[in-house]
């Protein structure tokens, strides 16, 4: 398997006393299709959103 594109470990994000994400990881590969599935207000959107936010 070659090298992850992106690595996320131990992801966490919080809105004042909220625990939106918690946890998370998550590794994305060359050519590899991936669907993050929740209900609404899961923090699917703000998850992918944070690490472009750091980088």
């Amino acid at each position: 398997m070659s090298q992850p594109l992106l690595s996320v470990n131990g992801l966490m994000m919080r809105f004042g006393g909220l625990l939106a994400v918690n946890n998370v990881n998550l590794e994305l590969y060359p050519q590899e299709i991936v669907s993050l599935i929740g209900p609404n207000g899961a923090g699917k959107n703000h998850g992918l959103q944070l690490p472009d936010r750091i980088l």
